[in-house]
């Protein structure tokens, strides 16, 4: 229930209804009081309409219910910069790219951006990172084989391709992957 008021709250906030964004944060913080990112969330909401104290508040309860949460960390971060205090902020965003740096999603976020920014090179070095974190990352691998053939190096494609398929969580996807395969095959018969 927490998470469906937390959605409704993101909608509203996104149309820039901030009282029915509150509204909808204070139904999740009711429905389930231990829900964390509702009161990141919420803190969101009050740093974003200059109550930073409200903010703070809100950033620091959700911490102590998940401490370790880098979404929250990053928000705190956020608005100690925006507040002047610099030597939290720093702090706080040394843990949060530690946290990151530890993360394969994070990297194959990052991969996903360079890719639709038409930054292939740079995609390839994101999508490398995320499989050197976990070699079972699948979206990774088809990450690298779509860069690659995006930089008319088929040969790598495959290659990849093929890893992204050996490592599919599922019969589905794994076939998907076998079907983009083949394709690929085709194409480079074709060159």
């Amino acid at each position: 229930v927490a998470m469906f008021y937390n959605n409704k709250a993101a909608v509203a906030f996104a149309r820039e209804q901030y009282a029915n964004a509150y509204a909808y944060y204070k139904a999740a913080a009711q429905s389930d009081p231990m829900f964390s990112v509702t009161w990141s969330n919420l803190g969101v909401l009050f740093r974003v309409n200059g109550m930073h104290e409200l903010a703070e508040i809100s950033y620091k309860h959700s911490l102590a219910l998940e401490p370790d949460v880098t979404n929250t960390l990053a928000n705190l971060a956020v608005l100690y910069r925006q507040t002047g205090n610099i030597v939290e902020a720093e702090a706080l965003e040394k843990r949060v790219l530690a946290k990151r740096n530890r993360n394969p999603y994070y990297f194959l976020m990052l991969g996903n951006e360079a890719y639709r920014n038409v930054d292939y090179a740079e995609a390839i070095k994101y999508y490398e990172n995320a499989v050197s974190l976990d070699a079972k990352n699948h979206e990774a691998y088809f990450g690298l084989a779509r860069s690659y053939y995006a930089l008319d190096d088929t040969e790598s494609a495959v290659r990849y391709m093929k890893k992204a398929s050996r490592n599919a969580p599922s019969d589905d996807e794994q076939q998907l992957y076998e079907h983009k395969l083949s394709v690929l095959n085709q194409l480079a018969r074709l060159h």
